[in-house]
């Protein structure tokens, strides 16, 4: 929980790494930032050993990294800007890894650093910082900005988030003052008691999520954890749903399935084209919910020439959530189960 900035990249031009490193450093000189400067042989073999000592641990070898890193404020953390031979843009701890594993060096990885305890002006100034290396020296750099100043440039927007995080954290706090298990820790087995924590955990922060949106929760606190669970991640479901990537509901048929023109078949034909078309679509969480007496013909000529033709869904199936497929659009007089739908009929 914090707000973080990640960011990635390569260098456009390598040669240009000992400028890159003198400018970060006379402006860590500048604004009295503590900082630490790589060297590294690039031509030499790259390894590394991660030797853990006692709490902590340490790494041993040559990472082959050029760079410079710097922490912008003590409640900050420190910001990596190291280079491989590749001019690719990692981290100490990244690289180390990377070697031990033996994984593929050439690949970029996220780098971060969490502004959240530091003043709004840190993040401003590593915001600031970033554009500039990425006019200068990196020019495919991605941010990926948490505050969302990157993006905005509004002290607004990145303190409202700031606050929201120290909000979040206060009714956490408060969450686990309050509460104490439903059943005594001494009738748990230790790993009935850790899962009882771990979601209790996460109802907290679905709660916190809930809340920072502005939505209220009244409950007992005697309900069942996973009973809990479920239902709030139910709610984000259905307030997420409207913001999910919409994909053509043509798509969510097999690129060979046929759709008959309804006056070519019999009725039965017409019924079995329905449940199959039904199937298909309860696979994507998606049920019917039209006009009881709606004819078989009528309701296929509708998904088939209007329906599945024209509109979109969302394309990401969210577990618990499921569509109802009604053709009502509110406006009666217009509607093609007008006649067949017992509600059209009492406006009427």
């Amino acid at each position: 929980m914090g707000i973080t900035i990640y960011f990635k990249g390569s260098l456009s031009d390598s040669g240009k790494i000992n400028s890159l490193v003198a400018e970060v450093e006379d402006i860590c000189k500048i604004m009295d930032w503590e900082y630490s400067i790589l060297n590294e042989d690039w031509s030499q073999p790259e390894y590394a050993e991660i030797i853990h000592e006692g709490d902590g641990s340490k790494i041993e070898g040559n990472l082959g990294l050029k760079g410079i890193g710097f922490q912008p404020h003590e409640k900050s953390e420190w910001v990596n800007l190291y280079f491989d031979r590749f001019g690719i843009l990692t981290s100490i701890h990244s690289k180390a890894l990377q070697l031990q594993d033996k994984s593929d060096k050439k690949s970029e990885s996220w780098n971060w650093v969490k502004t959240q305890f530091a003043p709004v002006n840190t993040h401003i100034a590593i915001v600031k910082l970033l554009r500039h290396i990425k006019k200068n020296y990196i020019y495919d750099l991605e941010v990926k900005d948490e505050g969302e100043y990157w993006d905005t440039d509004n002290v607004e927007i990145l303190t409202s988030h700031i606050n929201n995080i120290f909000k979040a954290m206060d009714i956490l706090e408060e969450k686990f003052e309050n509460s104490r298990p439903n059943l005594p820790e001494e009738q748990m087995s230790s790993e009935e008691y850790a899962d009882y924590i771990a979601k209790l955990i996460e109802n907290t922060t679905l709660e916190t999520e809930i809340k920072l949106r502005g939505g209220k929760m009244w409950k007992s606190e005697d309900v069942d954890p996973d009973l809990d669970n479920e239902f709030m991640k139910n709610v984000i479901a259905f307030e997420n749903a409207d913001k999910e990537p919409q994909v053509p509901m043509r798509s969510l048929f097999p690129t060979d399935y046929k759709f008959p023109p309804a006056e070519t078949m019999t009725d039965d034909e017409i019924n079995l084209k329905l449940n199959e078309i039904q199937d298909i679509l309860s696979n994507h969480n998606i049920e019917f919910g039209f006009a009881e007496e709606l004819p078989d013909k009528v309701l296929y000529k509708y998904l088939t020439e209007e329906y599945i033709k024209n509109e979109t869904i969302g394309a990401t199936v969210i577990p618990g959530f499921t569509w109802t497929l009604d053709g009502c659009s509110g406006d009666c007089d217009s509607c093609f189960q007008k006649e067949f739908c017992d509600t059209a009929k009492e406006v009427d």
